[in-house]
């Protein structure tokens, strides 16, 4: 396939779901990238129903990763490295309907688009919102959980920042929460934020920090861009 953009699906998706494989390679225009974009993957289970994605680049095979039923209903999102990609597909009880189109830029790599419950145990890293530098979509979730070893505290630094301003930030908000019992309910609020002013430098007093980003239904905005960095704690 060829062209701006297409949709593609397994033979007869969704009425018919039987065994079969398919192959596509799709190309756009020289000095743009392929957004591949899965809507929907219905199948029993990854193990025998999934796609594999390739990025072709002077006609060299790099692996970007495989795509199969994703049990929180979002779409996936693959980009190619250059404008060139293939999709290989091997479906035993399953299938799935797809569309690409040809993009001028393509999001940071430590955005969150597939991943979108992501916990970072390096020294230090980078996170930004879904799809960022780029405009997120309405109703994104992604939440980092962030945990250094014992005997060290977290700091959070925000380099952008640029969200949908409300009232309490009741649309679109990013809270930072730390402590060690988050799952349970247990956690101690450090702050709420939107609209476009950075937060301040935040130094955790636990090991543990977790990042929410939402984003209601309407509106659309850059998001953010965060790192963070582990320090021993003092005490």
């Amino acid at each position: 396939m060829s062209g701006e953009g297409m949709s593609f699906a397994t033979p007869r998706f969704p009425e018919y779901r039987g065994k079969g494989a398919c192959l596509w390679n799709i190309t756009v225009s020289p000095g743009k990238f392929v957004k591949l974009t899965f809507w929907s993957f219905r199948a029993s289970g990854c193990k025998k129903n999934y796609a594999y994605i390739f990025d072709v680049t002077n006609s060299t095979r790099v692996f970007l990763g495989k795509l199969c039923y994703n049990q929180d209903g979002n779409e996936q999102v693959v980009y190619s490295n250059g404008n060139n990609i293939l999709v290989s597909a091997l479906f035993i009880d399953g299938g799935f309907v797809a569309t690409y189109e040809a993009v001028s830029e393509v999001p940071a790599p430590y955005s969150c688009l597939n991943n979108r419950d992501m916990h970072l145990t390096e020294p230090s890293g980078e996170f930004a919102s879904f799809n960022y530098p780029h405009l997120y979509p309405n109703g994104a979730k992604c939440s980092w959980a962030i945990n250094a070893p014992a005997g060290y505290l977290i700091q959070l630094t925000f380099h952008s920042f640029n969200l949908e301003s409300s009232e309490d930030c009741k649309a679109d908000y990013v809270t930072v929460k730390q402590g060690a019992f988050y799952t349970l309910g247990m956690s101690d609020m450090i702050g709420r934020y939107c609209g476009s002013s950075l937060p301040p430098v935040i130094r955790s007093t636990y090991s543990n920090v977790y990042v929410d980003f939402v984003s209601d239904r309407s509106g659309g905005y850059t998001g953010f861009r965060a790192s963070y960095t582990v320090f021993p704690d003092r005490k």
